[in-house]
């Protein structure tokens, strides 16, 4: 467990936060034989998905041109990550950074919406049709406007059909917050996540929040001053 006196690293932090999801996770398993966790596209529309933007990212050093013909910049030129792939640093035009990838050895995520890993990835801009306008550019996107659980708009990127990530516009009322990229991570139960993240001492930004289909999530802040969520899936309610 964090020593309470002292701010944890990250990674001691995380791995904190995620022991038990994790644990529950492996034993679930162990029960299930035989099931390959790699394989998470299930159908043909995923598939075509998944190669699709395989297929742009790996083009790394046309994508980076093409992120600044499209009003980004670069803050990390291409470069190798030793034999994993090669990678670059890019911000938008509203300024949120994020990275493009190139794989070699290392794919990326081959766990997805499982408790302990990777969920979901969210914008949060100040401008959501210029945003659609260069992530459309760039990845082929399609933006799809309807409702977010707090009554405002939500932006979902799709690709051939499929989710690619969520998009929200910034409230007056999140104060002077810049452009940027979000994650979720998954976790078998929310309010006991919650629990444990303030006992580790990050601080719980909105109340807990549902979408149907999807499932329970919260937006926290963690002991260094990142924003990330934490979601119950909706098969994990």
């Amino acid at each position: 467990a964090a020593d309470k006196g002292k701010t944890p690293r990250p990674k001691e932090w995380f791995i904190d936060l995620m022991e038990e999801t994790l644990q529950q996770y492996r034993e679930r398993q162990e029960r299930q034989d035989g099931l390959d966790r790699v394989a998470r596209i299930r159908n043909k529309a995923a598939q075509r998905a998944a190669e699709e933007l395989q297929r742009i990212e790996r083009q790394l050093d046309e994508t980076a041109e093409r992120i600044r013909d499209l009003g980004g910049s670069l803050t990390i030129e291409p470069s190798d990550a030793s034999t994993s792939g090669r990678m670059a640093l890019a911000q938008d035009p509203d300024g949120a950074h994020f990275f493009i990838w190139e794989p070699r050895d290392h794919k990326g995520a081959e766990v997805f919406g499982e408790p302990g890993a990777l969920a979901w990835n969210e914008l949060y801009t100040h401008d959501t049709e210029a945003a659609a306008r260069f992530y459309g550019g760039l990845f082929g996107w399609s933006a799809n406007v309807g409702p977010s659980p707090d009554g405002g708009e939500y932006v979902e990127f799709r690709l051939c059909g499929q989710s690619a990530a969520g998009m929200m516009a910034i409230k007056e009322e999140w104060g002077d917050m810049p452009a940027s990229w979000s994650i979720y991570f998954a976790v078998s139960d929310l309010e006991a996540s919650l629990e444990k993240a303030k006992g580790l001492g990050a601080k719980q930004i909105t109340p807990s929040m549902a979408v149907e289909g999807v499932g329970r999530f919260a937006f926290i802040r963690d002991p260094q001053g990142a924003y990330l969520s934490i979601m119950q899936m909706a098969q994990e309610a």
